[in-house]
């Protein structure tokens, strides 16, 4: 039902997806704004793990760096 928008996504709802599935908060915030109509550009993914700007959750390469635009180095390397 959350993902056919029929209901809201609670807070508690995230936080346990984001145990089993590694997120960036700042990227959810902003498709959020997006979805709320804020003119501002999509972030950036990966489009195999969907790592955001700052990698994955745990990254320590800093700044995460892109073989493609959209597929991120961690990827790129399993491929």
């Amino acid at each position: 039902m959350i993902e056919a928008d029929l209901v809201a996504v609670r807070w508690s709802t995230i936080i346990a997806l984001r145990q089993i599935f590694p997120f960036d908060l700042a990227v959810l915030e902003r498709l959020s704004l997006i979805h709320d109509g804020a003119d501002l550009p999509a972030p950036r993914l990966c489009r195999i793990c969907l790592a955001g700007e700052t990698g994955p959750a745990g990254a320590t390469v800093q700044p995460w760096a892109w073989d493609q635009t959209d597929l991120c180095i961690g990827c790129a390397s399993t491929r």
